[in-house]
């Protein structure tokens, strides 16, 4: 495995869960173990975006807006209004989906930071209003629908409940 050539945020998520790989395979992860595999999960591509966003800071709309998907609803309000005000960045993937896949990929000794690149890239973005939100989390809070898997269309839980996200 060449280490040296992934992202810094891969090696961290390689190292959270090869460093918690025994209590991962006996069931005796705890909560802080869970907090901060779940906390190096949001080191993606959009961690920066996440982190400014969830504290309210202001960063470059252009690229902001560039980088996540929104609903139709969602995309007038921000050209109208001209800010994120009312609206919910929402997990096209549940990070809790993403944490589990891991997780399994750990236990069954399947862990490389090409897997963790796979499945880290599935946690996109998405900008929804409020009611959106809880429509989306009416059918699947914190789970994709049966059958889906790493690789397949991160934008099913809102097409399931008939919105339409575009970038």
């Amino acid at each position: 495995m060449k280490v040296n050539k992934c992202r810094t945020d891969e090696k961290l998520i390689f190292n959270t869960l090869t460093a918690n790989s025994e209590e991962l395979k006996s069931g005796e992860f705890t909560s802080t173990n869970m907090n901060q595999l779940l906390a190096s999960t949001h080191a993606s591509p959009l961690r920066e975006l996440t982190i400014l966003n969830e504290a309210g800071l202001s960063i470059n709309k252009t690229k902001r807006t560039e980088t996540v998907y929104f609903s139709e609803e969602a995309r007038r309000v921000f050209d109208t209004e001209g800010n994120f005000k009312g609206l919910i960045l929402e997990h096209l993937v549940p990070m809790k989906v993403i944490l589990s896949v891991l997780i399994d990929l750990t236990i069954n000794d399947k862990l490389t930071i090409e897997s963790i690149r796979e499945v880290v890239s599935q946690s996109e973005l998405a900008y929804v209003t409020e009611t959106e939100s809880k429509l989306i989390d009416s059918q699947y809070k914190s789970e994709m629908p049966a059958g889906w898997e790493i690789g397949d269309d991160p934008l099913i839980r809102a097409s399931v409940v008939s919105i339409d996200l575009t970038k």
